[in-house]
């Protein structure tokens, strides 16, 4: 006669499976029971879940978690209208506190100004303040004594000139102006585009 002896629970009433083929440990006979035993703190299967699923510190957060914010740079591009003789155009109305940081000029169509000592365009970045009040922030010209020629498609931009940062501070709502003056009678600007980069505060 063959004796068939149990020599292991493998597995509890309620589906609870020793941890790596292990036997169950304390098998119960309800959801009650068993629920009570895994939350029990000091029990063997309370511990051996707690080793195999506690949080693991993920190396992407660890990494995040250690930088420290940064203050980004934001750029806007505008496309004001074509100049045939003074006039101005806004670029951006600033939507919260901001420095402006640089900006360029770039001319899209042909013929562009020739640079000359009678007629030439004088640029000029401007602050509008909610007020109305008119502050200039940086001014360069195409001018043969003391100015920079414009080529067609090519980045005409300030970073050479004098800026004044404070001007270039504005104020929720205040107004980044772009304004161009003939002297003269100056080749038009066809298709401009003024880029601009600056920062929030």
């Amino acid at each position: 006669m063959t004796t068939i002896a149990t020599l292991a629970n493998l597995k509890g009433p309620q589906g609870i499976q020793g941890l790596q083929g292990i036997p169950g440990t304390g098998s119960a006979t309800t959801d009650v029971a068993t629920t009570a035993l895994i939350n029990t703190p000091a029990s063997a299967v309370r511990g051996a879940l707690g080793g195999l699923y506690a949080p693991v510190a993920e190396p992407v957060a660890v990494a995040l978690a250690a930088v420290t914010p940064t203050i980004e740079e934001l750029i806007v591009t505008a496309t004001p209208r074509d100049l045939t003789t003074t006039g101005s155009s806004p670029i951006l109305v600033a939507p919260f506190p901001l420095q402006v940081i640089s900006a360029s000029l770039l001319v899209w169509l042909t013929p562009v100004p020739p640079s000359n000592d009678t007629n030439w365009w004088e640029f000029r970045l401007n602050k509008i303040t909610v007020a109305g009040v008119t502050t200039q922030i940086a001014t360069k010209n195409n001018k043969i004594t003391g100015g920079t020629a414009i080529a067609v498609r090519v980045a005409w931009d300030f970073d050479a000139v004098a800026w004044d940062t404070t001007a270039a501070t504005l104020a929720k709502g205040d107004i980044l102006g772009f304004a161009g003056y003939m002297t003269g009678v100056a080749t038009s600007i066809q298709q401009p585009m003024v880029t601009v980069r600056y920062r929030p505060l």
